[in-house]
């Protein structure tokens, strides 16, 4: 937007043009354009295995899935979420879990 002499925005147009090279490495700030909409993209998020690590207290089927959970992370390995077992209690703890996009595995680790 461009302001004028009375104070009233005028808009600009701008012609962008976003080319990534296939031969070539990504840049960081590349890596870091693609990560937040990989799980809105995901039609199938079937979990083949869970594991749970030893000193964590949860049943397999307390586990939330990562499609009804908030993304804390996610590249092209895997999505970190966070879940609580229990929605309704306020003093439910958070937990943390990994989803492998290729193995198709969900993990909580300690």
């Amino acid at each position: 937007m461009a302001m004028t002499e009375n104070g009233d925005l005028e808009p600009i147009a701008y012609d962008l043009e976003y080319e990534v090279p296939l031969d070539e490495q990504m840049t960081l700030e590349q890596a870091g354009k693609r990560w937040w909409l990989a799980p809105e993209r995901v039609t199938d998020w079937e979990v083949k295995e869970t594991i749970i690590a030893a000193d964590v207290d949860i049943a397999a089927d307390r586990i939330k899935p990562p499609e009804e959970t908030f993304t804390d992370y996610c590249d092209e390995n895997c999505l970190l979420y966070t879940f609580r077992a229990d929605q309704d209690t306020d003093g439910s703890p958070y937990y943390l879990a990994m989803y492998g996009w290729q193995e198709m595995i969900g993990q909580v680790p300690e």
